[in-house]
């Protein structure tokens, strides 16, 4: 009777074999479903962008909104596959949530803190808040704009706002762009509490600041047309304090004929009279 020993070998084969088919099978059923998955996830009407929500639609008028749509690819993550996949354009997963932010930035300089939220399965989200001026800045021989109090310029303004509004202008004359800083947050503080307690204290308003770069001394003109020089080294109060001693000391009745009084210098003040 012969030995078991001969059989093996045709049966290990063909277990093999079916080992192999199966790996193979595996292999071509997972790609399907990879295949499957990547049509669905970005060539499928799935994440397809239908609608666009933004929480002030009165700033964002829905033409810009369609622009906004139109320019998607501008955002994308793979923008270099457009020309093979037009379809990918409105694909929501493959949108940048930051570039798409920093664009809306730049193109409306009147908004801020803008953030971009996917909400599946066809919206995107934009929510943003509107900047608020506290005055209008000015370059010399130049146009006039509202600044905010981060020291940003979004949007053009008249020069001949009311007297009530805080004015800047500087002398350097930059080429300056909306959305740019134009003044440091601290030195805008600076000149707006100064200006402020100068009108509670004194009843004297500054009707314009000149600067000459963020560096260079200070002049505040007053309504009762004369100047302040000083720095913004020192303090709001300490100023005050000072120059409403020159004024009840020294100036007196004299305050019609003054011209100007320089606060720049420690422990010294000098005026002078027309």
């Amino acid at each position: 009777m012969p030995s078991s020993r001969y059989y093996r070998y045709p049966i290990l084969d063909q277990e093999a074999k079916k080992k192999s088919r199966k790996k193979i099978f595996a292999g071509i059923f997972g790609l399907f479903i990879l295949s499957a998955l990547l049509w669905a996830v970005y060539f499928s009407p799935v994440f397809e962008i239908r609608n666009i929500s933004i929480n002030h639609p009165d700033k964002i008028t829905a033409e810009e909104a369609a622009q906004i749509v139109n320019d998607l690819k501008l955002y994308s993550k793979i923008k270099f596959m457009y020309g093979l996949a037009p379809m990918l354009q409105k694909n929501l997963i493959l949108v940048s949530k930051k570039r798409l932010a920093q664009n809306l930035s730049v193109s409306f300089p009147e908004i801020r803190d803008v953030v971009i939220r996917k909400k599946f399965f066809h919206t995107l989200s934009i929510e943003f808040n509107m900047r608020e001026q506290v005055g209008i800045w000015c370059a010399a021989q130049s146009r006039c704009y509202y600044i905010d109090a981060d020291g940003i310029i979004f949007m053009p303004a008249s020069e001949s706002e009311g007297s009530l509004v805080l004015k800047i202008q500087d002398m350097k004359n930059p080429q300056v762009d909306l959305g740019q800083t134009v003044l440091r947050p601290d030195l805008l503080k600076f000149l707006a509490d100064f200006r402020d307690k100068l009108s509670e204290t004194e009843k004297i308003s500054v009707t314009l600041y000149k600067l000459n770069g963020q560096t260079a001394p200070i002049e505040a003109i007053t309504g009762q047309n004369w100047s302040i020089y000083m720095e913004s080294a020192k303090t709001p109060d300490s100023l005050l304090k000072t120059l409403v001693a020159t004024l009840d000391e020294a100036i007196k009745s004299k305050r019609f004929r003054l011209e100007y009084i320089d606060l720049r210098i420690p422990d010294r003040i000098f005026y002078k009279l027309k």
